[in-house]
């Protein structure tokens, strides 16, 4: 555990969006051409596991897609010390496959959880047409539906904020999927509200970027990780980070990665 953890895990720390997001972009810009391919490579992967009926979706959400989301990590760490990247980079998130697969596993197994109430009460056709299901005429069958989707979304959101370095544990720090989560989501939870203003942020991205028949995804879709990744260096450190502050100074005159914020910048 790094020094920068430990500090974060025992005292408050500072969430600073703003830097993150900047930071985010500088190390895109200096790599724009690698991670617009990489993005590229990403859909056309997607595309052709959707293809393939059931089983090409479910290895492209539980194996391929967290592999590809570590290979954007592991570029945007190698952009952030200032160090040549090359499109294999991006590639040795498959080098975790195993420890990725598992927490991809348990965090399906807990969405399924979160939506056993609404099987218990309608069956497959819950799943099948929620609509449906909620204009049924019978008012506690409505309301029940009603309580258990609100307490399915709530669950979601929890999870998707909470597990946000789950990945960069499992990639940086060398952890194995359960406590990489557990890690995570005791880290997220002293700034939770935070995390999620933050993540609501990059989502926003993530919609702009769907104007112009998608080809902004091109650019946000990397920016979100990278934005991610400076987060994650600032708060939780690398393994081997000698580094006092993980985030670098965006103010400065300077584009180099390597600058730090000085303390009434932040």
């Amino acid at each position: 555990m790094t020094t920068r953890l430990e500090d974060s895990l025992i005292n408050n720390y500072q969430v600073h969006i703003k830097n993150y997001i900047d930071y985010g972009w500088l190390v895109l810009k200096n790599n724009m051409g690698l991670f617009v391919f990489y993005t590229v490579i990403n859909f056309m992967i997607t595309l052709m596991l959707q293809i393939i009926p059931i089983v090409g979706p479910l290895v492209q959400s539980l194996l391929v897609s967290p592999c590809i989301a570590a290979g954007y990590y592991i570029a945007a760490q190698k952009g952030f010390d200032g160090k040549y990247t090359e499109l294999s980079d991006f590639f040795r998130g498959f080098d975790h496959w195993k420890e990725l697969l598992i927490s991809t596993v348990f965090n399906s197994v807990f969405i399924m959880i979160l939506l056993s109430p609404l099987f218990f009460l309608f069956g497959v056709s819950a799943f099948l047409d929620v609509k449906k299901v909620l204009a049924n005429e019978d008012i506690f069958s409505t309301t029940a539906a009603m309580i258990s989707i609100t307490i399915f979304l709530i669950g979601v959101v929890y999870m998707t904020v909470s597990y946000l370095f789950v990945t960069q544990f499992i990639i940086f720090h060398k952890m194995e999927a359960w406590p990489a989560m557990e890690l995570s989501r005791k880290l997220i939870a002293k700034k939770w509200l935070y995390f999620f203003v933050f993540g609501t942020c990059l989502l926003l991205f993530q919609f702009l970027g769907t104007i112009f028949c998608f080809i902004g995804l091109l650019v946000t879709m990397p920016l979100m990780y990278c934005a991610l990744h400076a987060a994650f260096r600032d708060i939780a450190g690398l393994e081997d980070d000698e580094l006092v502050s993980a985030i670098n100074n965006i103010g400065n005159t300077d584009e180099s990665p390597n600058r730090h914020f000085d303390e009434d910048e932040i």
